[in-house]
């Protein structure tokens, strides 16, 4: 079975290290105990996780603009949430 390299490797890329923005900054490690469910999840359960995070995150941005943009329609609504989700800086 192959293992994966400890956590701290992962952080470090064989390209050099990701810059780092303050906002996306672990304010702590995860708990080994994480580590090991984290390892230890299959891929769909993976891509399930991410998917819900990803609705989620469309569900609040599309609150968001609903308040900001009362005039908008629900499919422009729908659109620009999706958008911002995915290349917004925020």
């Amino acid at each position: 079975m192959n293992e994966l390299p400890p956590f701290a490797i992962l952080e470090n890329p064989p390209l050099g290290p990701a810059p780092l923005h303050p906002k996306f900054r672990l304010g702590e490690q995860p708990h080994p105990v994480q580590v090991a469910g984290f390892r230890r999840a299959t891929a769909a359960e993976k891509f399930r996780q991410m998917e819900e995070m990803y609705r989620s995150c469309v569900a609040v941005k599309r609150r968001q603009f609903a308040r900001k943009f009362p005039a908008w329609s629900e499919e422009t609504l729908e659109r620009e949430a999706r958008r911002a989700v995915m290349y917004g800086p925020d």
